[in-house]
């Protein structure tokens, strides 16, 4: 067995900066006004209306109603949703769950 030296093994901060690099912060800022809008579109959700269909189509999710849930379509993934809410979380959790696919 080899023994490994300190100078072989990357330090912690050395492995934070390099994967702070590769995120520009354009893409920072628009993943903030991403979630920002989806906040304010699923603030106080209780069913899916008109409105937050056309936020949801401005932000390039597409929905498809299914019997009793709603799929959103986000980078090639579908997310169902129920059609009316379960809890006063729910807004709350779609969007953690919409931002997590991006």
């Amino acid at each position: 067995m080899e023994s490994t030296t300190e100078a072989q093994v990357p330090s912690l901060l050395e492995v934070s900066s390099v994967s702070q690099t590769n995120i520009s912060p354009l893409e920072t800022k628009e993943m903030k006004d991403r979630k920002n809008k989806l906040k304010l579109l699923f603030r106080s959700y209780r069913k899916m209306t008109p409105h937050i269909e056309r936020g949801l189509l401005e932000l390039g999710i597409k929905t498809a109603r299914q019997r009793n849930h709603i799929v959103l379509l986000v980078n090639g993934r579908s997310i169902p949703i129920g059609c009316t809410v379960s809890d006063r979380r729910v807004g709350k959790k779609i969007v953690s769950t919409i931002m997590s696919c991006y």
